[in-house]
């Protein structure tokens, strides 16, 4: 006679966990964000230790090329923490050049994050504890322009071009 034993063995998740996650997992994706937030931070701390430098105008250029392609990537990632940060980069103010990309981003997640925007978290919170206070926006003036972007959102599509035609739609060189 033999007897067999079936029953459920509870392992702890962390016996699982990944260190080097696989690219593409929530885990990797909530990594990237991390690194975007971090990028931010260190970006607008440069910028404020720099500012007075004479010729700190090709940095800032720079600057504006980073923080848009980080708008893009954003735009690619749609988990919780890429949305919060989107959310909490409203509270920002990174300048004229850096605002439409961003603009048309929020009109993209628009729906997503007005379900953040109802658990009444204030939108500056992020930068005043992270950020310099000159690049942080009032909170009445965040709360305005990101209502109105996923207002736009419901009935304009984003007259910003986010990507670039296909190459099958490109123009040719002559």
């Amino acid at each position: 006679m033999a007897w067999f034993f079936v029953g459920i063995v509870i392992i702890p998740t962390t016996v699982f966990a990944d260190n080097d996650p696989r690219p593409g997992s929530q885990a990797a994706l909530n990594i990237l964000v991390h690194s975007y937030r971090r990028t931010i931070i260190e970006l607008v701390e440069f910028q404020k230790k720099n500012k007075g430098i004479p010729d700190f105008y090709p940095y800032a250029s720079c600057q504006e090329q980073i923080l848009a392609t980080i708008i893009l990537g954003l735009d690619n990632i749609d988990n919780n923490a890429a949305n919060q940060l989107v959310l909490d980069l409203s509270g920002v103010y990174f300048g004229e050049a850096t605002g439409p990309v961003f603009s048309c981003l929020v009109q993209r997640k628009g729906r997503k994050l007005m379900k953040y925007l109802k658990k009444g978290k204030y939108l500056t919170s992020w930068c005043i504890k992270e950020l310099p206070a000159e690049v942080c926006r009032e909170e009445k003036v965040a709360l305005s322009f990101l209502l109105e972007d996923i207002e736009r959102e419901s009935y304009l599509e984003c007259d910003l071009p986010i990507y670039p035609p296909p190459a099958s739609k490109r123009l040719s060189p002559p």
